[in-house]
């Protein structure tokens, strides 16, 4: 409905712009197309660099798991209390940043080693290199949220060669998941 209401305005403004929405699951594909609304199942993970994102070799794996996530309450880092060898990758969005929630996180994970910590004062986006480097060096990649768009993670720990532990979720990360190298826990 958002979407909807979102084209209409825009298409008042600009009646010459054609819009096709791309849909990262099967099925946000056919709810777009059950309102009316030009989709294209194309998953927004199939435009993630493999020159980028790609295996590291001779990296040695310090960490047992990895989480690339921003620090929000949905992406339940929580779940990753139990495991000891943890490397968190974090994006702070000023939009979604509560410092409060980053220390709760911190307080619950406190063995974890944060890759670029979003408390810090010299906090900065990693590089994609530099997050395809801090990936490889663990043994698994986490995808933790229930509802969630393709959360690009999911695919750079793919491409990086990493297997991958998910929850079960909604959005479409799963597009590219196998149970040969993925599990749903």
């Amino acid at each position: 409905d958002v979407l909807a209401r979102w084209k209409a305005r825009h298409t008042r403004s600009h009646p010459n712009h054609r819009m096709i929405f791309l849909a990262n699951s099967e099925a946000e594909h056919r709810r777009l197309a059950a309102r009316g609304l030009g989709a294209a199942w194309v998953s927004r993970n199939a435009l993630v660099s493999p020159v980028t994102f790609r295996p590291l070799p001779d990296l040695a794996k310090r960490f047992d798991a990895v989480y690339d996530a921003r620090v929000c309450p949905f992406k339940r880092h929580e779940l990753a209390a139990g495991i000891a060898s943890l490397a968190l990758v974090t994006a702070r969005d000023e939009k979604y940043h509560e410092e409060a929630y980053v220390r709760s996180v911190r307080a619950r994970l406190p063995h974890a080693h944060w890759v670029n910590d979003p408390l810090s004062p010299d906090y900065r986006w990693l590089s994609g290199e530099e997050v395809n480097e801090a990936i490889n060096a663990a043994r698994v990649g986490l995808c933790l949220s229930a509802v969630e768009g393709a959360m690009i993670a999911s695919i750079q720990y793919l491409l990086a060669g990493l297997p991958v532990v998910s929850t079960p979720s909604r959005g479409g990360r799963d597009e590219f998941f196998d149970p040969d190298y993925v599990r749903i826990v």
